[in-house]
C-alpha cells in the first residue's frame, strides 16, 4: 500500500482532483536543533518490550558505543515488581556487538501471570530509562484492552497517536499491524521531518539506519516504554507491495537480489523490534499465537510476504478465484486452522495486515467515467466489471473460502479480525456472500460468521489529500455502505488509532482521531462498534468502552532538556550512532546526531598511527540526524579511525576495511 492512498474509484468522486502532496514536519524545536537528549546516553533509542507470555516477556534496548574501541559491550538488565526497582525478580547480562547493531534483546523469565513489571538496563555505568511491561493472564481474565495501530510514516506527520497511547495506564499491550516504518527515498518538506538515510532502504545497513532513526522519535519511544508491543510487518518494512518472490518497488539486479533484500529487512526487524521468534533459524517466519488466558487467543498472521503469490494485475478475469492462489499458504493456513480449532478462549482474534472483508469498489458505469481507475494502486476488475483491491483478501478468494469453511464446519464463534494497511477505519460483518440476501441479512446480521475492525493510519496519507470538498467524507462513506451492505462504517480521510476492549460479554472497538500536522495532545473518539458473545455481527456503540480500574502506575517519563548548551563536551553536541556496515569493503555510512542548531564539522580519516588518510568533509550541518557517506574503495585493508572535529571537541569512530 503506497503512502498516498488514491482511491478515486469510490462512489463519491468521479470528478475529484487527486493532488500528490507530501507533508513533512519538524519533530523538534528548530531553534535548538535538538534531536535526542544527551542525558539518555548511551540508550538514546529508549527501551521496549514485547511478545508477552504468562511467565516471560522480551525486553529490548540499543546501546550506542561511547568510543571507537567498543567492539563489544556488556549490558546488564533487571526487572522488578515496583517502579523504584527494589523488588527484583530477575536480572542478568547481555553481550552485544556490531553483528547485531548493538541491540539488546532479553527473554526475561520466571515472571508471574497477569502482572505489571518495571525493567531497566545499564551500560558504561549509566542507567536507561525505566520501562513498564505486563505478562499475560493464565485464566479468569475479566477484561483486556489493546491499542491497535498501523502505517506510521515518519515523513507524513507527527506520531500523536503514540503520544496518546503512552499516557494510557490500562492497556495490556499495543498491537502494531504493519508499516512500522517506510523504505522510500527521503523528500524535502516543510519543517524538516525527513527520513534517514536519505536513500531508499535496500541493504542491511539501510534498514538498520532507518530503524535507528525511527526509534529516536520521542512519542514512539514513550509508547514503547509504557507497554509491551505485539507486532507483525506489512510491506514497507521491506518495500512496497512485496510478496514471496518480489515486490512492486523492487527492481531485480538494479536494487540487488530480492531474497537478499528480504532477508536484510527481516534481520534488521528482528534486531530492532521486541519480538520473540518461534524459530530462531527463520527470522522471516513471524506468525504465532499469544494466549491471554481464557479470554483471548491472539493469532498473529503474515498475509504479506511469507507465502503470498503476486498480486493480480488490471485484467483479473476471474483469476482471483483460482484455487491455487495463495495469500498465507498451506503451512500458515494449517497453523491458523489448528489455532482456531483448539482454542479454548472466548475470543479468537486474528491480527493481520490486509483487509479480509469483501469490498466491491465501483461498478462498470463509474469505471467508464474514470478510464484511468484500473491503473491505480492495487486495482483489478473481476469478470462482472466490478473493481476490487487485489492486494487484499479479495485477490485471494479461494483461500478466504477455506477460512470460512474452517469457521463454519467447526461451529467457531467469536472470531474477530484486526487489520491495518489501508490507512482508514472500517467495521464490517464477515460473511460468505454479503451481496446475496439469501446468505446474509444486513439488518439482523444473520449469515455473518465473524467481524472485522480495520484501524486507520498513524500518519500515512489517505484521502485527506484528495479533495477539499467538505462533503466528500460523508459521500464516500454513504457510497461504500450503499453498495456493500455488510460494511457498517468507514472513514478514509483521517488518522489515529483504535482501542479494542474484550470482556466475557462482548468485544468493542473504538476509533480515535489524532492530528498529524503538529505535536499535539488533541484527540477525539469518532465512532465505536461491538459484537456480543455468540452474535458474530456488528452493533453500533454510542459511548466508549469503560477503562480498567486501578491500573498500575506508568513508568517515569524521562525529563528532556529544553536545549543543548555548549558545555565543552563534544559527545553532547555531536553523537555518533553507528557505522554501517563495519567492517566495510567499498562504501559505508556514518550516522550522527548534531545536537545543536548548527555545527561546523570537519570529518577526516586517520590510520592507527595518526596519519591522515582522507579528508571527507568540512561543512556546517543543521541540527538533526545526518548520514555521512564514506568511500574506502581506494584504501588498503586495515583499521582506521574517522575523526569528527567540532569547536567543542573531537568524536571518533573506529572501523575496519576488509575487502
Amino acid at each position: 500500500m503506497k503512502r498516498l492512498y488514491t482511491l478515486a474509484i469510490l462512489t463519491l468522486v468521479a470528478t475529484a482532483s487527486f493532488a500528490q502532496i507530501n507533508k513533512n514536519y519538524s519533530r523538534f524545536n528548530k531553534e535548538t536543533g535538538q534531536l535526542v537528549d544527551p542525558l539518555l546516553a548511551p540508550f538514546y533509542h529508549g527501551v521496549a518490550s514485547g511478545d508477552p507470555l504468562s511467565n516471560a516477556v522480551i525486553l529490548w534496548t540499543r546501546v550506542t558505543p561511547e568510543t571507537e574501541n567498543d567492539a563489544a559491550i556488556m549490558v546488564s538488565w533487571k526487572i522488578a515488581k515496583d517502579i523504584n526497582m527494589t523488588q527484583l525478580v530477575n536480572s542478568g547480562l547481555f553481550l552485544t556487538d556490531t553483528g547485531r547493531d548493538y541491540t539488546v534483546k532479553v527473554d526475561a523469565t520466571n515472571l508471574q501471570p497477569g502482572t505489571t513489571y518495571y525493567y531497566q538496563f545499564n551500560a558504561f555505568g549509566k542507567n536507561s530509562i525505566i520501562g513498564r511491561t505486563r505478562t499475560t493472564p493464565t485464566n479468569n481474565a475479566e477484561q483486556l484492552r489493546f491499542a491497535v495501530v498501523s502505517c506510521s510514516d515518519f515523513e507524513n506527520g507527527f506520531f500523536n497517536s503514540y503520544k496518546q497511547i503512552a499516557q494510557m495506564k490500562d492497556l495490556d499491550a499495543v498491537l502494531h499491524l504493519g508499516d512500522y516504518q517506510y523504505e522510500y527515498v527521503a523528500t524535502e518538506g516543510t519543517g524538516g521531518r525527513k527520513y534517514e538515510p536519505a536513500n531508499e532502504t535496500i541493504q542491511l545497513a539501510d534498514y538498520r539506519i532507518r530503524h535507528s532513526f525511527t526509534k529516536l522519535d520521542p512519542d514512539l519511544q514513550a509508547a514503547h516504554q509504557q507497554h509491551p508491543w505485539i507486532v507483525v510487518w506489512d510491506d514497507h518494512e521491506s518495500t512496497n507491495n512485496s510478496y514471496r518472490d518480489g515486490a512492486e518497488n523492487h527492481t531485480e539486479g538494479v536494487e540487488g537480489v530480492w531474497n537478499l533484500r528480504k532477508s536484510f529487512s527481516a534481520k534488521a526487524y528482528d534486531e530492532w523490534m521486541p519480538t520473540r521468534l518461534m524459530d530462531v533459524t527463520q527470522p522471516g517466519k513471524i506468525f504465532r499465537t499469544i494466549k491471554y488466558g481464557n479470554l483471548v487467543d491472539l493469532i498473529m498472521l503474515d498475509t504479506r510476504i511469507y507465502d503470498r503469490d503476486l498480486q493480480l494485475a488490471q485484467a483479473a478475469d476471474g483469476e482471483a478465484n483460482d484455487p491455487a492462489r495463495k495469500l498465507i499458504g498451506p503451512e500458515q493456513l494449517a497453523f491458523l486452522e489448528n489455532a482456531l480449532k483448539t482454542s479454548t478462549a472466548k475470543w479468537k482474534v486474528l491480527g493481520q495486515q490486509v483487509m479480509f472483508m469483501q469490498w466491491n469498489i465501483v461498478g462498470k458505469p463509474l469505471l467508464d467515467m474514470l478510464p484511468g481507475a484500473p491503473d491505480l494502486i492495487n486495482m483489478a476488475i473481476n469478470e462482472n466489471g466490478v473493481a476490487f483491491n487485489s492486494d487484499a483478501w479479495d485477490g485471494y478468494i479461494a483461500e478466504r473460502k477455506r477460512i470460512f469453511d474452517i469457521i463454519e464446519n467447526n461451529n467457531i464463534d467469536n472470531v474477530v479480525v484486526l487489520t491495518g494497511d489501508i490507512h482508514s477505519t472500517w467495521a464490517a460483518d464477515i460473511t460468505r456472500d454479503p451481496y446475496n440476501p439469501s446468505v446474509y441479512n444486513p439488518l439482523t446480521g444473520e449469515g455473518s460468521m465473524a467481524v472485522e475492525f480495520v484501524t486507520n493510519s498513524v500518519t500515512t496519507s489517505n484521502l485527506d489529500l484528495a479533495t477539499s470538498d467538505d462533503n466528500a467524507e460523508l459521500l464516500v462513506r454513504t457510497g461504500i455502505m450503499a453498495t456493500n451492505p455488510h460494511i457498517k462504517w468507514n472513514d478514509l480521510f483521517k488518522h489515529g488509532y483504535s482501542v479494542i476492549d474484550f470482556t466475557t460479554a462482548k468485544t468493542q472497538c473504538d476509533f480515535y482521531l489524532t492530528p498529524i500536522d503538529a505535536s499535539s495532545m488533541d484527540q477525539e473518539r469518532e465512532a465505536g462498534f461491538s459484537t456480543a458473545d455468540g452474535e458474530n455481527h456488528i452493533t453500533t456503540e454510542d459511548a466508549a468502552a469503560p477503562g480498567k480500574e486501578n491500573a498500575p502506575d506508568l513508568a517515569p517519563f524521562p525529563e528532556r532538556t529544553s536545549s543543548v548548551k555548549n558545555n565543552g563536551n563534544a559527545t553532547n553536541n555531536l553523537i555518533v550512532l553507528g557505522m554501517y556496515p563495519n567492517p566495510v569493503s567499498q562504501s559505508a555510512i556514518l550516522q550522527i546526531i548534531v545536537n545543536q542548531p548548527k555545527a561546523n564539522i570537519q570529518a577526516t580519516i586517520i590510520d592507527v598511527t595518526g596519519k591522515l588518510v582522507a579528508k571527507l568533509t568540512e561543512q556546517t550541518f543543521d541540527g538533526g540526524v545526518h548520514s555521512l557517506p564514506i568511500d574506502v574503495s581506494k584504501m588498503a585493508n586495515g583499521t582506521y579511525i574517522i575523526q569528527l572535529v567540532t569547536p567543542e571537541g573531537i568524536s571518533a569512530k573506529r572501523f575496519v576495511v576488509n575487502k
